[in-house]
């Protein structure tokens, strides 16, 4: 567990934003580099604790870094829960914010993954121990807890459909039972602020037309008697009653709004916006130009909805409306999460200038000067001797570099690694010794998408670095796959609002797994080590980062070697080295990477030594 500040948590200036009427104060909680991600049900019910997910390394393209972080928005201090070596996906907090559960996804193929459920205390000092459910056929979606985090329920999936909710207790991990929907999950679903209930939304079919569908709005508790209930369902089929497949949102009183668009012919124009389901039935509650996300406070007096960069505040009842703040510079909105009496609402942004995903809280409370405190800006690696498989990404036709490194070696004398790598996108070229193996005995083999290396060593291999570089020319083709507006967003934004859940939106993401491997020291005698798999991903030309040629997430003296060879003919041109932009590939713009190599080199040495730490060996 580590206790930090999040750098430059600052009140934001009016060219950013601007929170309306002098009572509503609009708060930057987040303010870093590095892509961070905040579930809905991530927000105590007063509002004082949030828990998200933050890509640590400044690498989005290498998943297993990602890790779990529990914010006191009373201090704004901000606790390290997690600290593994795989990918955290997925969190919730209970009413309290004394547990948190979330999934860690740990793949075992190039196509398969183990999903493990966490569920970790506060008075624990949030110690990851044994999985509360570990599941290697049916995949985890969404965790939820109650109110006192005595059971979990958990949203998962067989094959392509999410069509169970289970309920497990969180002492022991018994299963509680087992809810089937019929048809399957449409959007996602969203829990109360005292976590006492969720809201989903059901596909169905529509019976007049079974190629068309409706929709159904349940609302179920989080515990006994965990009844399930209908609250809603769409007057027509799909075409005429749509309710956004976002987020719908309810009240602790069981008040739930959402975004629809209704089209009935006899009523004239089409109303979309707002509407709210209560005792009352169902009726807008205010109109709206397009899809918006929304929120409810927990007392179901309030209602919060984004549109267009600014955000409402209504009452239930359809009165007060009114502009509490707007937001400028910003390309997408995640959706809202508000506390008990909606003094509070914390929500997710990608600020357009920064191409940066970063969490906000809109309060009533008079705005604190924050000061700029140190951060763990890196992942903590394991003590022990650690064999790392790297990430990458590039779009087809690119030859691309991965390296597999190793960390805290001793005095190695043999190693024995068996890599699996996605065959279908990734065509072998050759393996190529590291910085640390330049005279050492190193042979490779490959065959039906596994490659085994051996590599010898008689004086012994020590400290940090890459053991060799695996060459592939990329054959495959990005997925292009037509998101829509997903949750009142632009098509595209999804993938990256919901950075961790790449696997749900059809990304084009492969894992490199390290399936075998065995170390040995210059005696013989064998290395306990452990292995952290890769990440591939297929990207279009646009998705490249100018100067990172390898397509490793960061740009180091292997980028400008690789634009040097592309220079004198070894490897194709490519635009990705292009530096200068002048349609060809010199020595040049190998320079030019290389200053910039050097100069992340310079500013990861400042940021490290700010921290009180020492500056780690990086392999070339």
């Amino acid at each position: 567990m580590v206790k930090n500040w999040f750098v430059g948590l600052t009140i934001l200036v009016l060219m950013m934003a601007t929170a309306e009427a002098g009572e509503w104060n609009l708060v930057r909680l987040t303010d870093n580099t590095f892509d961070d991600y905040f579930p809905v049900p991530g927000m105590s019910s007063d509002g004082s604790k949030i828990v998200f997910l933050s890509d640590s390394d400044d690498n989005s393209y290498s998943y297993w870094d990602r890790e779990v972080y529990i914010m006191d928005l009373e201090t704004l201090e901000t606790t390290r829960v997690t600290n593994n070596i795989y990918r955290d996906y997925q969190a919730a907090v209970s009413s309290d914010g004394s547990s948190i559960t979330f999934i860690e996804s740990i793949p075992v193929s190039d196509t398969d993954t183990i999903k493990k459920v966490y569920v970790v205390s506060k008075d624990d000092g949030w110690r990851q121990g044994d999985p509360l459910v570990t599941l290697t056929v049916d995949g985890a979606f969404i965790p939820f807890l109650s109110t006192s985090g005595e059971y979990l329920i958990l949203f998962q999936r067989t094959g392509n459909d999410y069509d169970k909710i289970k309920t497990y207790r969180t002492v022991d991990g018994k299963l509680m039972g087992t809810y089937t929907l019929t048809y399957g999950l449409s959007g996602w679903p969203s829990q109360s602020s005292d976590k006492s209930k969720f809201v989903y939304v059901e596909n169905v079919p529509y019976a007049g037309d079974p190629g068309k569908k409706r929709q159904r709005v349940h609302v179920a508790l989080t515990s006994p008697p965990f009844t399930d209930t209908i609250v809603y369902q769409t007057a027509s089929s799909t075409d005429v009653e749509e309710i956004s497949s976002g987020l719908p949102a309810v009240s602790n009183d069981g008040k739930v709004v959402f975004y629809m668009e209704s089209r009935h012919p006899a009523e004239g124009d089409a109303k979309k916006g707002v509407f709210i389901v209560d005792d009352k039935g169902i009726r807008l509650l205010t109109p709206t130009n397009g899809s918006v996300a929304v929120g409810i406070s927990g007392d179901g007096s309030k209602v919060f909805y984004m549109e267009r960069g600014k955000i409402y505040k209504i009452n239930s009842d359809g009165s007060g409306k009114e502009l509490v703040a707007t937001m400028s510079d910003v390309f997408g909105f995640g959706n809202l999460a508000v506390n008990d009496d909606g003094s509070r609402v914390v929500f997710l942004t990608l600020q357009a200038s920064e191409d940066d995903y970063e969490i906000y809280m809109l309060s009533r409370e008079p705005a604190k000067a924050i000061p700029k405190i140190k951060i763990d800006l890196l992942p903590a690696f394991p003590s022990t001797t650690s064999v790392v498989v790297g990430s990458a990404k590039a779009t087809h036709g690119d030859t691309v570099q991965i390296p597999v490194e190793i960390r805290n070696a001793d005095k190695i004398g043999s190693m024995d690694i068996a890599l699996a790598y996605p065959s279908q996108v990734l065509q072998f070229i050759d393996v190529i010794p590291g910085s640390l193996t330049q005279n050492s005995l190193l042979e490779h083999n490959v065959e039906d998408g596994r490659i085994r290396v051996g590599i010898v060593e008689t004086n012994g291999i020590s400290g940090d670095g890459s053991l060799f570089y695996m060459r592939f020319r990329v054959t495959g083709e990005p997925k292009q796959e037509n998101m829509g507006n997903v949750m009142g967003m632009d098509t595209g934004i999804v993938g990256r609002i919901y950075p961790d859940m790449t696997e749900y939106f059809g990304k084009s993401g492969y894992s490199l797994v390290l399936e075998e491997f065995s170390v040995y020291d210059t005696d013989g005698s064998k290395i306990n080590a452990i292995g952290i798999n890769g990440t591939f991903s297929l990207v279009s030309e646009e998705e490249m980062n100018r100067g990172d040629v390898n397509g490793d997430g960061k740009i180091t003296s292997v980028d400008a070697l690789m634009a040097l060879q592309m220079a004198v003919g070894k490897l194709e041109a490519r635009g990705v080295a292009d530096m200068d932009e002048d349609g060809k590939v010199t020595s040049k713009d190998a320079m030019e990477i290389m200053k910039v190599a050097n100069q992340r080199m310079i500013e990861f040495a400042q940021k490290y030594m700010q921290q009180g730490g020492k500056i780690p060996s990086i392999g070339k």
